[in-house]
């Protein structure tokens, strides 16, 4: 009997029904990297802003603009709308998201941290897309397990819980978009893909600098893993070569030439403790070191640190045990690459990519902002995560079949405990770790005691300490706050006896505890160590005239007023400077460029009245009280001034409007009484000065009845 031949279209319908069926398993899969991202960060929803947040968000006016500070951010450094120095630093995309986010949220941080929650989530389902066009397995638990590896890594905390990481986290997502792209173009010929992926690459290098060794891992990936040569690598590998140019070009114009001179502070002795020696072995060796470090810190996260500035990790020579131990490692991992690359060159490839990605970080050959940072292993962590991954999965037995995920792990009882344990252990770790970051704070108190070698990081606390104290009422809490924070900056400043911001805010906690000798000591220490630091000058004069110290208070204050010479409050300090000094000539001076710039302060005119009057200036102190009363004209201490100088000046009628006035505005004050019955007899006016005298005698009996 003849079977019935199958139809064309029923054929079709079936291949479409299983690509569906496929497709939708797989974004399903896909998901999985998705809620487990936001399980792992949901918590860091209600922090604030810390640390470089203040700088590329809250205190940025260019982001304050939203979408008219655009134009601002495409042209400038990343802090030129902070502090308009050019920091060498040019990441443009993320600070674009901010602006956009500001119309519609201002300044509100826990939405930030929402969007970087949502990046982070999207990095998870495109690294899975990714990694299944990678490998060749016969079920998504390869890529999966990577995937989950790669997100479960606490030191990612440093990228994600900070509102300011999303620079990390765009250039990572954007550099896989950029390879999968150029994946797909390998295997359609489809230009638009192509233009996706060198579009996908800019979009990366003007995140963070991060991913620049993309240029050479794509390239690597497609022919170490897919295979692909001949034109469509070719094509691939100059598309990102002109990308390349193009961003170099643009931002070199941007720091170079548009901007203000680069600010050498980016690259300083605090940030990099490798400036700390001019012996270039012991730089080398130092740098070698930092890669054991950067391993060990990948395989046992803890404790995490936001900070490794000068001197929590010490210089050491090349001869020295620890970079004798990192050449032995690398070495090893150099030789494991050589030796596999024949036989699997996916382990080949993921040690590539590690080295490839902390080499620009590495600070062997060249010096970068930082001696060390847990965000820099963000993208290098991908290649500890895929070799740990893939060693994981040798435990999975060869016999089976394809099958489903749940099945894979039900039979490989081995591989599941070990995977599930250490993403349980790096889960369990990563959202403590987010609750140090809610806000300056936690963060600076939780990393003190373990990154106490850190100038940068007692110098945190304390300045912190100092905030918090300026802001405190109670007398108590802030002596403690004051105390605290007094500890913390003299840790700072015996760690780095030249850090200046540490000796600076040093001497105004002491101004503030009112340990005076302390704070001129510190002060001066810190205009020895700058000259041109003008803010020291300041803290001087303020802590001289303390003590009555006339002449080097004028000092000081005339030395700041050089570099500032439009600042009123330094100007006032150094005219009641002068006052009490009874230069009151000079003091005339000042108080009236004080009154120039500040008319509506009354303050100003009393002042500047009283040094009118002590030079025996009556008729100039009148004008100034008049001022005053132009800006208050009910003020019963401005009119009674106002009458005693018509009374000096020997115009006594018009004393006694004045003194009147204060009568009719304050009836039961008895100081005018006074004044207008002298004033009376001083006319001989006796019957008036005795109704004045009766009403004086009333008040009094009143005010002892009650």
């Amino acid at each position: 009997m003849k079977q019935p031949r199958t139809s064309p279209h029923a054929l079709k319908d079936s291949n479409v029904n299983t690509e569906s069926h496929k497709v939708s398993s797989v974004f399903l899969t896909g998901l999985i990297p998705v809620i487990f991202a936001i399980l792992l960060y949901a918590n860091t929803i209600p922090n604030d802003f810390a640390l470089d947040d203040y700088a590329v968000v809250l205190k940025n006016k260019f982001v304050k603009e939203g979408l008219s500070g655009i134009p601002d951010l495409l042209t400038g450094t990343n802090f030129a709308g902070y502090d308009g120095q050019n920091n060498g630093v040019y990441r443009p995309v993320p600070m674009i998201t901010y602006a956009l986010e500001f119309p519609f949220i201002g300044l509100d941080p826990h939405f930030r941290h929402f969007i970087n929650l949502l990046l982070y989530a999207t990095t998870g389902f495109f690294l899975f897309i990714l990694l299944r066009k990678l490998i060749p397995a016969r079920s998504d638990l390869l890529p999966l397990s990577i995937t989950l590896l790669f997100l479960a890594q606490p030191v990612h905390t440093d990228a994600v819980a900070n509102i300011k990481g999303r620079d990390e986290i765009l250039a990572f997502l954007f550099s896989i978009l950029a390879l999968i792209s150029y994946i797909r173009y390998a295997r359609s010929g489809k230009s638009i893909h192509l233009a996706a992926g060198v579009f996908c690459y800019i979009l990366a290098f003007f995140s963070k600098e991060s991913s620049l060794p993309f240029i050479l891992i794509i390239p690597l990936a497609l022919y170490l893993i897919l295979k692909i040569k001949g034109k469509p690598l070719l094509y691939i590998c100059l598309s990102l070569l002109c990308g390349f140019a193009v961003m170099i070009a643009w931002r070199s114009y941007v720091i170079y030439v548009l901007s203000e001179p680069m600010s050498r502070e980016a690259f300083s002795l605090i940030n990099n403790a490798l400036l700390s020696t001019d012996n270039m072995l012991s730089r080398i060796g130092t740098g070698l070191w930092l890669q054991s470090l950067y391993l060990w810190k990948l395989i046992i996260p803890f404790p995490l640190s936001y900070d490794y500035s000068y001197a929590q990790i010490p210089v050491v020579s090349i001869f020295s045990i620890n970079a004798i131990v990192s050449v032995l490692l690398i070495t090893l991992l150099l030789i494991i690459t050589l030796v596999n690359y024949r036989k699997n060159s996916f382990i080949t490839f993921w040690i590539l990519f590690y080295f490839l990605t902390i080499l620009i970080v590495a600070n062997i050959f060249i010096y970068i902002g930082s001696t060390f940072a847990e965000r820099f292993l963000y993208t290098p962590s991908l290649g500890f995560a895929a070799i740990t991954g893939v060693l994981l999965y040798r435990l999975i037995s060869k016999k089976d079949g394809p099958m489903r995920l749940s099945l894979i792990l039900k039979k490989n009882k081995t591989y599941t405990i070990l995977l599930t344990g250490i993403l349980i252990l790096y889960s369990g770790l990563t959202i403590s770790r987010n609750k140090d970051w809610k806000n300056n704070l936690t963060l600076f108190t939780a990393d003190q005691p373990h990154a106490a070698r850190s100038a940068r990081v007692n110098y945190n606390l304390g300045n912190e300490f100092h905030k918090m104290s300026k802001l405190e009422s109670d007398s108590t809490r802030k002596a403690l706050l004051l105390r605290r924070s007094a500890n913390a900056l003299n840790g700072a400043v015996k760690i780095y006896p030249e850090y200046l911001d540490a000796i600076y805010v040093l001497g105004l906690v002491y101004t503030q505890m009112n340990f005076v000798d302390s704070a001129i000591f510190f002060l001066n220490k810190a205009v020895a160590v700058d000259s041109n630091f003008f803010w020291g000058y300041s803290g001087l004069g303020q802590n001289y005239l303390k003590i009555s110290q006339f002449e080097k208070a004028k000092f000081n204050l005339k030395k700041f007023l050089k570099y500032m010479p439009g600042n009123n409050d330094a100007t006032l300090l150094l005219a009641n400077t002068c006052f009490r000094n009874k230069d009151f000539n000079e003091a005339i001076g000042y108080f009236k460029k004080c009154r120039d710039s500040d008319p509506g302060n009354i303050r100003i005119h009393m002042l500047l009245c009283r040094s009118y009057g002590m030079t025996g200036q009556y008729p100039e102190a009148l004008d100034c009280l008049k001022r005053a009363q132009a800006v208050k004209p009910d003020d019963t201490e401005i009119l009674i001034n106002i009458g005693v100088t018509y009374s000096i000046l020997s115009m006594p009628d018009s004393a006694i409007v004045y003194f009147k006035l204060c009568i009719r505005l304050q009836p039961d004050y008895e100081q005018p009484y006074s004044y207008v019955i002298s004033s009376y007899e001083k006319k001989g006016d006796y019957q008036s000065a005795a109704v004045y005298r009766n009403a004086l005698s009333g008040i009094r009996k009143s005010s002892f009845r009650n």
